[in-house]
């Protein structure tokens, strides 16, 4: 199939579920994995699938200046969708965006992101700008938990419609453990990410930005449905975030 597409999955010793995504990606466009020097079979099981090796040491995250650029300059295409081996993203989805990639009008695409935790807890959906032409984000000065800034104007975006169909299916936390130990280290790197940009920290915030998340993700996001799963990866995400301002402390 012609396509204009390199899609960019970031991996760390993920040989038990790699598979899935590069099945899922297979035939779509180029597939290129950044990998953080893993220590199983991630690099060989892509490497059966045609795909592209970038070997990359991170710190942690790799969506820094410095990261992203050695990663453009590395990807062979001019539109690039960048995601993750937790994902998967629907038939509609890819015939969507391989359209898009052999267009000249957009230059940027917003499509939703549908979380699922702990096997199904459906929360914090919302848009991401993960699928680019070269040149329409910045990522200059870019911190953690953020994806550069958006130079590419409104009249060359597009917003696609929130349907499951079209949508990236991001299959988060699986267990208690597994969430507890990623978000650990990720709490630790956002926390030094903002005191790197400036930031300092708030005792204020620390007390009243977990309560009011916990409240959101419960009753607006509606966790409630979902019983104790829902009560639990929603207390989960509040004392991630009393984690990052307690480390900024």
């Amino acid at each position: 199939m012609r396509s204009n597409i390199t899609f960019v999955i970031v991996a760390y010793n993920e040989s038990k579920r790699i598979r899935y995504i590069l099945e899922n990606l297979k035939g779509w466009g180029k597939i290129m994995i950044v990998d953080d020097e893993s220590e199983d079979d991630t690099v060989k099981i892509a490497q059966e699938y045609g795909a592209i090796i970038v070997s990359k040491r991170r710190r942690g995250w790799a969506e820094d200046e410095e990261g992203m650029n050695y990663i453009l300059e590395k990807t062979p295409t001019d539109w690039v969708y960048y995601g993750f081996v937790d994902e998967l993203l629907p038939k509609k989805l890819l015939q969507k965006i391989v359209g898009i990639s052999l267009q000249d009008k957009y230059k940027l695409v917003h499509i939703n992101r549908k979380n699922l935790n702990y096997g199904g807890v459906n929360l914090r959906n919302g848009t991401t700008c993960r699928f680019w032409k070269k040149g329409a984000i910045d990522f200059k000065g870019n911190l953690f938990g953020g994806f550069g800034k958006i130079v590419a104007p409104k009249s060359e975006q597009l917003i696609l419609s929130s349907k499951d169909s079209l949508s990236i299916w991001h299959f988060s936390a699986y267990d208690l453990s597994r969430f507890e130990m990623g978000h650990s280290k990720y709490s630790s790197l956002e926390a030094k990410s903002l005191i790197d940009g400036g930031k300092k920290f708030s005792g204020f915030k620390m007390i009243v930005k977990p309560i009011y998340y916990f409240l959101n993700y419960m009753f607006v996001g509606g966790a409630w449905r979902w019983g104790w799963q829902g009560l639990i990866i929603s207390a989960n995400y509040a004392f991630y975030l009393f984690n990052v301002e307690a480390k900024m402390w």
